[in-house]
């Protein structure tokens, strides 16, 4: 049997397989953010999405789309932050399916609030190690990871349809 079908990308993969392992081991944990506002890091990646992207009009099926979050989830997590006063949903006029979401003065200062901690704390040292890389190559990197996150999402919804055909048999 041939073990080094990776070949020069192992290492890159061992990274990546790991990254993923440890993300989704904390994933659920809650941070305080403010003494009455605790959020994990979905709840908080939803809130990031939604101020930095105020100006996009993106529906919510789009934002759980873009975020990799199944729609359950993401709407969970919706609920949660305007619950907090973080994030206001509105409808428009021509869909009422459509639920536009934005972020209110409240979740714009907590997040103004918090994000500068974050980047010290968790981004910093990342950043620092990809200085070396130029624009093109981050591009071109992103768009790779990009493809294959598109493949992970059909291959696990794939799974998922077939163990929910085999819990109806």
């Amino acid at each position: 049997m041939d073990v080094n079908w990776m070949g020069r990308y192992r290492t890159l993969v061992m990274a990546l397989v790991q990254h993923c392992n440890i993300s989704a081991r904390g994933s659920g944990i809650k941070d305080r953010v403010t003494d009455d506002i605790w959020l994990n890091a979905h709840e908080w990646q939803v809130l990031e999405y939604i101020i930095e992207h105020t100006k996009d009009d993106a529906y919510m099926n789009r934002m759980s789309e873009v975020l990799g979050l199944p729609q359950s989830s993401f709407s969970r997590s919706v609920s949660l932050l305007s619950s907090y006063g973080l994030v206001e949903k509105y409808q428009t006029e021509s869909n009422r399916k459509n639920v536009l979401l934005r972020p209110t003065e409240k979740g714009i200062q907590v997040y103004k609030d918090k994000y500068s901690q974050l980047d010290s704390e968790l981004f910093a040292d990342f950043f620092k190690s990809l200085d070396g890389f130029d624009d093109e190559t981050i591009k071109r990197f992103s768009e790779a990871l990009l493809a294959f996150n598109k493949v992970l999402k059909e291959d696990s919804d794939k799974r998922n349809e077939r163990a929910k055909a085999r819990e109806n048999n």
